[in-house]
This record gives structure tokens, C-alpha cells and sequence, in this order.
């Protein structure tokens, strides 16, 4: 799996997410949207609230509030890392799902059981394999 490294300025982000969604901007960056939220917040980024891109749509939109300064301590910018999605498993080929998996030790559950769980039948003996 590869990985790159991303980096979030505060000012470009800014002006990112109140100029479109955070899922169009997440998905530029590779990301889901809850991440870039999180990385918003880190970063001190004020983010439109719930409803704003309906509302900006028929014109009564709130104003977008100011970059507030950095606070002692917070960095103007993050690093970090964007992971390659790892390809999909293809199905292994001639295994047919309606089959049994054959184990090669069987499996014992014993008749009485201490403490099972609720979904657990504590007087049956079930033999795998």
C-alpha cells in the first residue's frame, strides 16, 4: 500500500471549504470528509454548518465568519499521509461459496460450557469439521 504525504495549509484550506462542500474538497485531497473536518478543527478552519450549501443555493446563505488568529501553540499547517486503496481480492478461482471449508482439525465444543454467552445453547455438543 502506498502512501503520500499531504499537506493541509490552514489558509488554503480555509477558503476551500467555504468555497465548495467538504466532500468535494476531502475527495480532492484523497480523504473522507469526517477527516477533513477533524484536520479543519486541528487547524483552527471554521467550517460551514449543517444546511449552509442548501441555504447559499436560494440566496440566503450565512456569512462566512473570519480566520481567527493562531492560537500559541497551533501550527498554521498539518502533514499528512494519503494511503493508495489497496485493489479489491478477486474471488479465489473454483472455490464455490455453497461448499464446506474443510478444516484440518475438528473443532469440540463441550457440553457444558461456564458463563456462556446468551446466544450461546450451554447443553449441545457441536463438532466441526
Amino acid at each position: 500500500m502506498a502512501a503520500e504525504d499531504i499537506i493541509y495549509d490552514r489558509n488554503v484550506l480555509y477558503d476551500e471549504v467555504w468555497a465548495e462542500p467538504m466532500r468535494t474538497v476531502a475527495e480532492r485531497y484523497g480523504v473522507s470528509d469526517v477527516w477533513l473536518a477533524k484536520t479543519c478543527r486541528r487547524l483552527d478552519v471554521p467550517v460551514p454548518g449543517r444546511g449552509y450549501w442548501a441555504k447559499r443555493q436560494v440566496g440566503k446563505a450565512p456569512p462566512r465568519p473570519p480566520l481567527p488568529p493562531l492560537a500559541d501553540g497551533v501550527a498554521d499547517r498539518i502533514v499528512g499521509m494519503r494511503f493508495e486503496a489497496p485493489p479489491h481480492a478477486e474471488p479465489l478461482a473454483g472455490l464455490d461459496a455453497a461448499e464446506p471449508l474443510e478444516l484440518p482439525t475438528p473443532v469440540v465444543v463441550a457440553k457444558s460450557l461456564e458463563r456462556p454467552h446468551n446466544g450461546v445453547a450451554p447443553s449441545s455438543q457441536t463438532v466441526l469439521g
